[in-house]
């Protein structure tokens, strides 16, 4: 799909606002922060947890979109270092940052690529993962590329920020608090409920809210896990509150050609 002069410019945005965040990204986002850690690794674990009944193989090829300083990345191959993993981001500064973190890990390969153009054959990746990227981007746009170079049966992984969870909606939609806590000034966030829209050549396996509390710094470590282990598993349950956990988790799997 062709890129349009308003794309450009919005990539260009992007690309201006995470190149002057790189360096001190994750701090500003907590990722040395116990809570966050345990997250990560939680969220990571839903992706292996994929790969692993996949399959796949040190000859497969998995495309993260989107991998910023690579602590998604780094934390996946911890645990399927036998993969190739490529890993694109479209910030030159984001991707020094990710090599620099990562020189130990020689399975990755941090690309500086737009999510739109990758570069990448057709019909030759196996798994699109991403966590927290599609909602900075033009989505029908980065799908088109996605079903493009994924094989028949290949299989994308997303997390993304759910607009209909209350503290979602009003960081993304108030530009004072979007500033605050560092969002470019492009980015949303996603809606379960019509992201299907989106899928056309693709089988979806689960579109799902997670993610129910809020990580107040005032509870402790111990409580916060806790706190959210039990609304994971107690508020899906719920008609009303299963569609408004912080994150939205997508799988797909690509069906047929366009």
């Amino acid at each position: 799909m062709k890129r349009n002069d308003k794309n450009l410019q919005s990539e260009a945005i992007e690309r201006k606002h995470f190149n002057t965040l790189a360096k001190l990204y994750d701090d500003n986002y907590g990722y040395n922060d116990d809570f966050t850690k345990y997250k990560i690794i939680k969220k990571a674990s839903f992706l292996v947890d994929l790969i692993e009944q996949s399959g796949l193989n040190k000859s497969s090829l998995v495309l993260e979109i989107g991998c910023g300083t690579g602590v998604y990345t780094r934390e996946l191959v911890k645990f399927v270092s036998n993969l190739r993993i490529y890993a694109i981001d479209i910030s030159p500064e984001m991707i020094f940052c990710a090599r620099r973190n990562s020189l130990e890990y020689e399975s990755i390969e941090y690309i500086i690529s737009s999510a739109y153009a990758t570069g990448i054959p057709s019909n030759s990746v196996d798994i699109v993962y991403g966590f927290y990227v599609l909602h900075h981007l033009n989505v029908k746009m980065a799908m088109s590329e996605i079903h493009r170079i994924l094989k028949p049966g290949g299989l994308v992984f997303f997390y993304e920020p759910n607009i209909l969870n209350p503290w979602v909606f009003f960081v993304k939609s108030i530009p004072f608090l979007k500033k605050f806590v560092g969002d470019s000034p492009g980015e949303y966030a996603i809606n379960p409920l019509t992201f299907e829209s989106y899928t056309n050549g693709f089988e979806v396996i689960d579109i799902s809210t997670t993610e129910f509390v809020v990580p107040f710094k005032i509870l402790s470590f111990n409580l916060k896990v806790t706190i959210d282990k039990f609304t994971d598993s107690v508020f899906k349950q719920v008609p009303l509150l299963s569609s408004v956990g912080g994150s939205v988790k997508i799988i797909l799997k690509k069906t047929f050609e366009k």
